[in-house]
């Protein structure tokens, strides 16, 4: 079974996430990382940072970055 949960990261502040947030990122098998185009750059840029500084060293999760279509 597949289970997909959505982290909110608020303010981007490492500190102002939720204990359970930094539970669920560290239990993942894959964490996907939007890229938004150079315009949003501040965006993956601090996703990055949280995955950092939140994900546990002997974490085996996998960060994947990846590209959102354009839209219209």
């Amino acid at each position: 079974m597949i289970s997909l949960s959505l982290i909110g990261i608020g303010t981007g502040n490492p500190e102002h996430v939720t204990l359970a947030a930094v539970r669920a990122l560290n239990e993942a098998d894959l964490i996907l990382l939007p890229r938004k185009g150079e315009a949003k750059s501040d965006l993956i840029d601090l996703r990055r940072l949280l995955c950092r500084d939140l994900l546990e060293a002997s974490s085996r999760t996998r960060v994947v970055e990846f590209d959102l279509p354009c839209r219209d």
